[in-house]
């Protein structure tokens, strides 16, 4: 009986400890389970406000104008299956522990019955027992029960560090959030750079707030840091995304007698944007010089006339049906994810 008494001790201890690191795994999944579905909350307002918009968004807060374009819906609705994907991966392996804990409290709890009814068998048969062999053995349970006591302290203390963890994981996010930040705002600027460069405006013009070219110049520069930046951003998501809607269309104005070297700083700049991953779309009265790296030219019958009003309605129409097509495309390709689990 002492020996069963004592293999019964030592199998509690063992157990006692794997709850206790169990239940360290769990807290720790519930912390990331809280931030996770937090930060899907604000997705999911995201993805609802942008879906609702137009292909330009208005911030509610700084009232600040946003492309929202397809390409920028689908970063959203990707981020939105990124967060559930996780957020069902971090619950399934939380059950996964609670089944095991629960598993190995039922196996503690018989533990404690058996050394119970041991203990009660033992008292019993006392007088069987020389005094030196059951002290012996009362000194060991009052061991055991002492390493219980030290091992709770150390739990606790455990459970303390393990809060202090998750509050400078939470301070590391917010360094991370910002680090990302100004590393595309970086990419970005340098992009603008070397458009600026090409078409002559001062690099000191480049100044961005929340990723957005701060438009605080007059004439002829206002329409030029629209274009350095738009095309800024061109290149900017051409080398990040792969997406059948990385395009930019150019539409230069009508120069009216304005002399062709104006528009050659535009025209020079469109070596830069020349990439099989893309597609630039130039509107333009006169010769580019880009013209036999072009795919396609098409010249227009009629001076100043591209389209009648029956064929621009038309292809009005079929420019409308293409932007559903999309919008229903990235929708069904969410709902196919999420019911495969892939999301």
């Amino acid at each position: 009986m002492l020996t069963a008494s004592e293999e019964a001790m030592n199998q509690q201890f063992d157990l006692k400890a794997k709850m206790s690191s169990i239940e360290n795994d769990i807290f720790i999944g519930k912390h990331k389970l809280r931030v996770t579905s937090s930060s899907l909350n604000e997705i999911h307002k995201d993805t609802d406000f942008a879906m609702n918009q137009g292909d330009e968004l208005i911030c509610p807060v700084c009232g600040i104008h946003y492309r929202n374009g397809l390409p920028e819906q689908l970063n959203v609705s990707s981020d939105f299956a990124l967060a559930e994907k996780l957020i069902s991966s971090l619950t399934e392996d939380i059950t996964t522990l609670e089944n095991e804990l629960g598993e190995h409290r039922e196996q503690y709890e018989l533990l404690s019955s058996k050394l119970q009814e041991l203990k009660q068998s033992i008292q019993k048969s006392k007088q069987l027992l020389s005094y030196s062999s059951f002290y012996k053995n009362e000194g060991k349970q009052e061991i055991y029960e002492s390493c219980l006591q030290q091992l709770e302290v150390l739990q606790a203390q455990l459970d303390l560090k393990i809060s202090n963890i998750a509050t400078l994981d939470e301070r590391v996010n917010n360094l991370k959030s910002k680090v990302r930040s100004k590393e595309i705002r970086e990419q970005i600027e340098g992009y603008c750079r070397k458009i600026a460069e090409v078409i002559d405006i001062p690099k000191t013009f480049i100044k961005l707030r929340d990723f957005v070219q701060v438009i605080d110049k007059s004439g002829s520069d206002t329409p030029r840091l629209v274009y350095m930046y738009q095309a800024g951003l061109y290149l900017y998501n051409l080398n990040r995304l792969n997406s059948p809607f990385n395009f930019f269309v150019i539409d230069t104005p009508n120069q009216q007698g304005q002399d062709a070297a104006n528009l050659k700083n535009i025209y020079q700049s469109l070596n830069l944007l020349l990439s099989a991953d893309g597609q630039v779309i130039l509107g333009t009265e006169r010769e580019t010089g880009c013209e036999d790296k072009a795919s396609e030219v098409i010249r227009l019958t009629e001076k100043r006339r591209c389209l009648t009003q029956s064929q621009f309605s038309d292809h009005s129409k079929l420019l409308e049906a293409l932007q559903k097509e999309a919008i229903n495309w990235v929708h069904g390709e969410h709902r196919r994810l999420k019911d495969t689990g892939n999301c």
